[in-house]
């Protein structure tokens, strides 16, 4: 009955008691072990939304980076009545503000919303799509070719095998923009 008694003790034990012995000479060291279970309850629960955290920011760098390279390719698609420096102008502004699914469906959209009018005054409804069209299939061949490449190379990201999952994820949000709503990976 006496060791009963000394194992409730550890339990009860509070943070101040920690490191001090208890009246029948047993030591509370339950905070010891009780904080990295805790950790470790902490990271898995953090680590599904530290997975998608900066996942639309990464991939809007590095196909802006892309795009930047590929500027001749850039060029052919958009045509000679259009000038690359106002289609990586346009990119280029939204840079900074793709930090969601909603500004990626803006950039592969087909249709123009009123803010992108207001947003683009200078610049017509037909440019604006034919600009999306081009970020959209500049997207598309670099997640399909030259994607892994840009991970492998790349020493900043840490979890290459994240980026791959969601790679498809935006592969099926630049094939059908208006179904492009999570990141949730469907089975």
């Amino acid at each position: 009955m006496q060791e009963q008694s000394s194992d409730y003790s550890n339990m009860k034990c509070s943070r101040q008691e920690s490191s001090t012995k208890i009246s029948n000479g047993a030591s509370c060291s339950t905070n010891n072990t009780i904080k990295p279970a805790i950790n470790a309850i902490k990271k898995k629960i953090g680590k599904s939304y530290q997975d998608t955290k900066n996942i639309p920011k990464n991939f809007g760098k590095a196909i802006m980076k892309y795009i930047k390279e590929q500027q001749e390719v850039a060029q052919k698609l958009l045509g000679p009545n259009q000038s690359f420096q106002q289609f990586y102008q346009r990119i280029l502004s939204k840079k900074d503000k793709i930090i969601s699914i909603k500004e990626f469906k803006t950039l592969f959209n087909d249709q123009v919303s009123q803010k992108e009018k207001n947003n683009f005054p200078h610049l017509s409804e037909e440019t604006i799509l034919l600009f999306n069209k081009v970020y959209r299939s500049l997207a598309y061949k670099f997640l399909r070719s030259e994607f892994q490449s840009y991970l492998l190379g790349n020493r900043k990201i840490k979890h290459i095998d994240v980026m791959n999952k969601y790679k498809i994820v935006l592969l099926q949000g630049i094939v059908s923009p208006n179904e492009f709503n999570s990141w949730k990976i469907s089975d």
